[in-house]
C-alpha cells in the first residue's frame, strides 16, 4: 500500500499540495499562525494552529477522509513547510547533498522512527540547507513517514542524496 492517501474525487490534488497551499496562504496573508508554525518546536503546536484545521478541511473537500492523515504527520508537514524559504525545486536529499550534509547526520535522519523524531531531524536539515528545498518534497516526506511508508521514504531520500534514480512504488 502506498503511504500517501488517495483522494476519492479530484486526483490532481495531493496531500503535499494541500499542505503547501495552506502554508502559502497563511504566509501571503501574513497570518500570525504562519509565524507560529515557523517558530513551532513541537508537533502539538502544529496541531493547534489554524493551518492544521484548514488543511484537514481542504483535504475533506478534496475527497480525503480525516482518517487518511495521521495528525502528527500532518502537523510535522505543516511545521516543516513553513520553514521552506521561497519556491525551490530541489528535492530534500539533493539539497542536503549539495549543502554538504554529513553522512552521520543523514544516517541519524534515516534512523528516525516517530513523527517527533522526523520533525527534529528534518528541522535541522532544513536549517542546514537554508530552507532552499522543494516545499512539496518536504511535505511529502513528512506525510509519508508512517510505519507503512517510512522505508520507501528512506529509500527515496537515499536515492536523492546519492543522485541515483528513484524507484517509485507501483500504485495499488
Amino acid at each position: 500500500m502506498h503511504p500517501t492517501p488517495t483522494p476519492t474525487t479530484t486526483p490532481a490534488i495531493t496531500p503535499q499540495g494541500i499542505v503547501v497551499s495552506v502554508v502559502a496562504a497563511l504566509s501571503n496573508r501574513k497570518d500570525p499562525s504562519y509565524f507560529r508554525l515557523r517558530r513551532g518546536s513541537e508537533l502539538l503546536e502544529g496541531m493547534l494552529s489554524a493551518g492544521f484545521a484548514h488543511a484537514l478541511q481542504k483535504a475533506e473537500q478534496a475527497g480525503f477522509t480525516w482518517m487518511s492523515f495521521r495528525h502528527d504527520n500532518l502537523a510535522c508537514a505543516l511545521l516543516l513547510a513553513a520553514r521552506v524559504d521561497g519556491n525551490h525545486q530541489q528535492t530534500l536529499g539533493a539539497a542536503l547533498q549539495a549543502a554538504g550534509f554529513s553522512e552521520l547526520r543523514f544516517a541519524q535522519l534515516l534512523a528516525a522512527d516517530t513523527p517527533a523524531e522526523v520533525f527534529q531531524h528534518l528541522q535541522r536539515a532544513l536549517r542546514f540547507t537554508g530552507g532552499r528545498v522543494s516545499a512539496y518534497d518536504v511535505a511529502r516526506t513528512a506525510l509519508d513517514w508512517t510505519p507503512q511508508g517510512a522505508d520507501q521514504v528512506r529509500k527515496r531520500l537515499i536515492c536523492q542524496f546519492h543522485a541515483l534514480p528513484v524507484e517509485e512504488p507501483a500504485s495499488v
